[in-house]
């Protein structure tokens, strides 16, 4: 699973609690599309897909899931980072409330592409992330990775926000290197519904059916 390692906890009068990983040398995953025009996007796409599945597996759900939480080291392997919030079953933490912990308190970064129901309301509060909300922004950043932008990126980024959370969707991309196949996973994973949503795994299956590895 390549997910940036966890080191410790850091803390000082004025910076109260800080989550320590391990120093990555390379950049985050919008960077690095940025600086690679010849990247392997769908291996990209794929390999995140996979870490994402094995810790869907584990009960594991990353809940700010965007390009810039994926760091990339010097050889082009994708890393998952940014796990501040992300809900980790009781039987991994003996510190876990009854029903998992949502590492939520420790501070969220920016709504971004965030799934609509973890969006801040009016009171500024946020429901519990869930597997589905993983689901939708692996959607949201695939069609990123795909396309080399963001969706609506046409409009101003609150307003692109916005649409997302309305239930807009970008129309089908007359784009030779999305296939249909590749196109029905990023509509499946961004589904209005969360019941809907196409699994983590699923989009394994696919993405390995897509690279060729399996039939």
């Amino acid at each position: 699973m390549n997910v940036v390692s966890f080191v410790g906890v850091y803390s000082t009068e004025a910076h109260p609690f800080a989550l320590v990983y391990e120093y990555m040398d390379g950049l985050d995953l919008k960077q690095y599309l940025r600086n690679e025009p010849n990247a392997k996007k769908l291996e990209l796409v794929s390999d995140i897909a996979q870490s994402l599945d094995r810790m869907d597996r584990l009960g594991i759900v990353h809940g700010s899931l965007k390009a810039t939480n994926i760091l990339v080291d010097g050889v082009g392997t994708p890393r998952i980072a940014g796990l501040s919030n992300v809900h980790i079953p009781p039987h991994f933490a003996a510190w876990a409330t009854e029903g998992g912990v949502n590492i939520d308190r420790l501070g969220r970064g920016p709504v971004e592409f965030a799934e609509p129901g973890l969006a801040p309301n009016v009171t500024g509060s946020t429901q519990p992330v869930e597997a589905s909300d993983m689901y939708y922004s692996f959607g949201v950043m695939a069609f990123e990775i795909l396309t080399g932008h963001a969706p609506f990126s046409e409009l101003t980024e609150v307003a692109a926000k916005y649409a997302m959370l309305r239930g807009d969707r970008p129309p089908r991309l007359n784009n030779p290197e999305i296939s249909d196949r590749l196109w029905d996973m990023v509509e499946g994973c961004w589904h209005i519904v969360p019941s809907q949503r196409m699994s983590i795994e699923e989009a394994v299956d696919l993405l390995e059916i897509e690279l060729g590895r399996t039939s």
